[in-house]
């Protein structure tokens, strides 16, 4: 009997326990740039952190463009992150060009990826969150006016919904961050 009511406790638990998951999104217009400037900018990663860097973004100590099957389109990063809790971990970066719009897809990879990654690059991996994603459109206007749409999504383990508010907050001042880098 004892066993059955474990059991049955455990699998409530595990229930319950569930991730969690933000979004936000950020629309803006661009005045003066053309976009290879803008997607200059904003691909410059390696540039791109919260000390005596080009461009500001907050709680990144470090990124990298990983070499790993790179191609102009398709490549992978290394971020560290320094917040609520250090992170390191490995995304896929995939872009797609039309006629009047150009789309930058950033995705954290899978464990096998990142453990793959990591044994080829030596660059360690330890996530806290379930999965991230970032995804920055840019649509050429009539006018020549650039509009940019940003969207970031994450999904976090129940262990890190305390800080719920730290993450939302996170997300607006990086997309801030993202406006901010690209208007000056």
């Amino acid at each position: 009997m004892k066993n059955f009511i474990i059991t049955v406790t455990i699998g409530l638990i595990s229930t319950t326990a569930t991730a969690a998951s933000q979004v936000y999104k950020k629309n803006f217009e661009l005045i003066g740039l053309t976009p290879s400037q803008t997607l200059e900018i904003f691909l410059d990663i390696e540039n791109t952190c919260s000390q005596n860097c080009l461009y500001y973004m907050p709680s990144v100590k470090e990124s990298k463009i990983l070499e790993y099957n790179y191609s102009k389109n398709h490549y992978f990063t290394w971020t560290h992150i320094v917040d609520v809790k250090n992170a390191k971990f490995f995304s896929e970066v995939v872009i797609t060009e039309n006629e009047n719009q150009i789309e930058v897809s950033t995705t954290q990879v899978s464990f096998n990826m990142a453990k793959e990654l990591s044994k080829a690059t030596g660059l360690p991996s330890a996530p806290i969150m379930n999965s991230t994603s970032n995804n920055f459109k840019l649509t050429i206007q009539p006018n020549n006016e650039l509009l940019v749409q940003y969207q970031t999504r994450v999904s976090y383990p129940f262990i890190m919904r305390p800080f719920a508010k730290q993450i939302r907050s996170g997300l607006i001042k990086a997309a801030n961050a993202v406006e901010k880098n690209l208007k000056n």
